[in-house]
């Protein structure tokens, strides 16, 4: 079963996104900074960051991501481990999150984040171009 291994995390983006293209698919890697408060003992709030690596598997190769740097994103997908081996020989291991669905909830402009240089060479998609891909948008649930 797929279901059982989820996990569905939103904030935002904490650099520009890589890409990799391959021949017909492409790899888009993020890392995601999920904030939170909590109450300590002495009652005091605390504020915490979580980071999250995304790795996001499409296969439009195409078009553009509007994912920079700031931009307010809710990813669902599963978490897998991977093993690599560090540069000084030992055996490492790592965990990553492998996007589903990722949603974009505000463009860094939008979301009070200035643009770096490297945005000024991409043109601004209307939403309807939004590459947010869920397979659950139009379901017939009964519930």
């Amino acid at each position: 079963m797929n279901d059982i291994n989820s996990l569905t995390i939103t904030g935002r983006l904490t650099k520009d996104p890589e890409r990799m293209d391959y021949a017909d698919k492409v790899r888009i890697m993020f890392s995601v900074a999920c904030n939170r408060s909590r109450k300590t003992k002495d009652g005091a709030w605390k504020d915490e960051v979580t980071f999250f690596s995304i790795s996001w598997w499409r296969k439009d190769s195409s078009g553009d991501v509007p994912l920079y740097k700031g931009t307010a994103v809710c990813v669902t997908g599963q978490m897998v481990q991977y093993e690599y081996t560090a540069k000084d020989g030992t055996a490492q291991k790592a965990w990553s999150l492998e996007a589903q669905t990722v949603r974009i909830f505000a463009p860094p402009a939008q979301a009070g984040v200035q643009p770096t240089a490297a945005h000024q060479d991409v043109t601004p998609k209307k939403r309807v171009n939004s590459p947010v891909i869920d397979p659950y948008v139009n379901d017939n649930y009964p519930f």
